[in-house]
């Protein structure tokens, strides 16, 4: 522990330390010492360990670094017409879905993580599908949806995917 010398408040003498960017200060109040603890972080500590693209947070800079990096390439791919393997853990776009018979259902689209990829038959065809957090229960036809991830990067920017109920009755007959 490293001494930081004194602070001078109201009229008393405090005695400070800094162990491990934690700054310790003790406080006389009547028989006893209040001990405080001020946590110093440098401005850029949060964002370092913050996706810039999708504003998810993470344990180290290396992993934010790298959830950039995979966002960054699977939106470059989808750009270029193409439409990339992913993986658990990636981040794409979902459209808004709204439901006139099971309101109950309705979904905002934006970004959301993939929790399973793999490939289905539709129409005959084997096709690419995303499943993604909470919508697990149904799958996303990726191919469909990688064509359209720039148009919904656009209107969506950073905002995540979310659940919006719709509970009115007549939005919810076939339900």
């Amino acid at each position: 522990m490293q001494s930081l010398g004194t602070i001078k408040q109201h009229g008393a003498v405090i005695p400070s330390r800094l162990q491990r960017g934690i700054c310790f200060y003790s406080v006389p109040i009547a028989n006893c010492y209040l001990l405080i603890a001020e946590i110093k972080m440098e401005n850029n500590a949060n964002t370092d360990l913050t996706c810039s693209e999708t504003g998810r947070r993470f344990n180290t800079a290396k992993d934010a670094r790298a959830s950039e990096e995979r966002f960054r390439f699977v939106q470059a791919e989808c750009d270029a017409g193409r439409f990339p393997d992913l993986s658990k853990g990636d981040v794409i776009y979902v459209e808004t879905e709204l439901y006139l018979g099971h309101g109950v259902d309705d979904w905002r689209g934006g970004l959301i993580e993939v929790i399973d990829f793999n490939m289905q038959v539709s129409g005959g065809k084997p096709r690419p599908y995303a499943c993604v957090l909470m919508q697990t229960h149904s799958w996303h036809n990726w191919q469909m949806l990688a064509a359209k991830q720039k148009e919904l990067r656009a209107e969506c920017g950073k905002r995540w995917a979310h659940a919006i109920p719709d509970h009115r009755p007549e939005f919810n007959k076939w339900w």
